[in-house]
């Protein structure tokens, strides 16, 4: 009887496994970029999609104030001061961190119930302590305007309750007309009032109206004095920027924000960077009569 030979099995050699692995490292590295960009893409639509429901929220607060924005909080609105810190961020959102209630008196302090824009999203109430995921940007991770400017290192939407930033740069270095506004927050009202106008003046697709902290933070740097620079976007590259503007559309798109204004989008009243000869420089909004122009 003849006993079947058993072959023997055949071994990977070291230079087999060697290409093996090379093969699969290299797969990963075209991949892992690849994947990275579409979960970041993801994000970029999830943020836009909560731009465009901040508008739809923005326009119907116009409609029922006459044009005006809350730049303040409820509380102050009711304990009727004529002189209170103007913020970027409270018009609505989570409530603001503690961190606030050591600023300025705690003015820039507010609840969720107490940011004015919050009773049109949730027309059922909304608690102190309630969570408004619908203003945080999946990529929010840190505020560079606010830490800059001494605030605790995190997240926007922890900081001050929100992920987006009115664009309170547009109404920068007021000189109000004691005739026709009597105090700062009557003059900021009507500053804001005339600036919407202007911007419906045929420039609604471009006036940037909210913005994510990283524009913010390039933009604070075209101001008096300060240096001009180019920001890194909240979605990881530089100079693209999410905002929604005041025809109720959103983007993510290229803002360098070492200016005012560039294709498609202006940060300031509309019709300034549209006179030759315009320069950051010249930058300062006056209130006198209503002249939203700048100065000669």
């Amino acid at each position: 009887m003849h006993l079947a030979r058993r072959r023997k099995a055949r071994a990977f050699t070291l230079i087999e496994l060697l290409v093996v692995v090379a093969i699969i490292a290299l797969l990963i590295a075209i991949l892992l970029p690849s994947l990275a960009r579409a979960r970041e893409q993801a994000r970029i639509s999830k943020c836009l999609a909560n731009l465009r429901g901040l508008m739809v929220t923005t326009n119907i607060y116009f409609n029922e104030n006459r044009d005006t924005f809350p730049f303040i909080s409820r509380v102050i609105m009711q304990q009727g001061k004529l002189t209170a810190p103007i913020s970027p961020w409270a018009y609505g959102g989570k409530k603001t961190d503690d961190y606030w209630k050591t600023v300025s008196g705690g003015d820039f302090y507010a609840t969720a119930d107490q940011k004015p824009m919050n009773d049109i999203m949730f027309p059922g109430g909304i608690g102190p302590d309630d969570a408004v995921e619908t203003l945080r940007c999946p990529s929010d991770r840190l505020s560079p305007a606010l830490t800059e400017a001494g605030a605790p290192s995190m997240s926007d939407y922890d900081l001050v309750g929100t992920s987006y930033l009115y664009n309170l740069l547009a109404l920068l270095d007021i000189t109000p007309d004691p005739t026709t506004c009597q105090d700062q927050i009557g003059c900021f009202s009507q500053a804001a009032n005339t600036l919407v106008k202007e911007g419906r003046g045929g420039f609604t697709g471009r006036f940037v109206l909210f913005m994510e902290d990283e524009m913010y933070y390039g933009l604070v740097g075209l101001e008096p004095g300060k240096t001009a620079r180019q920001a890194m976007g909240e979605h990881g590259v530089k100079s693209m920027h999410s905002a929604a503007f005041l025809d109720g559309h959103a983007m993510n798109t290229l803002m360098d924000t070492r200016s005012w204004g560039g294709t498609g989008w202006v940060a300031i009243n509309p019709s300034w960077v549209t006179q030759p000869g315009f320069t950051p420089e010249s930058y300062k909004y006056t209130l006198p009569n209503k002249n939203i122009n700048p100065p000669p």
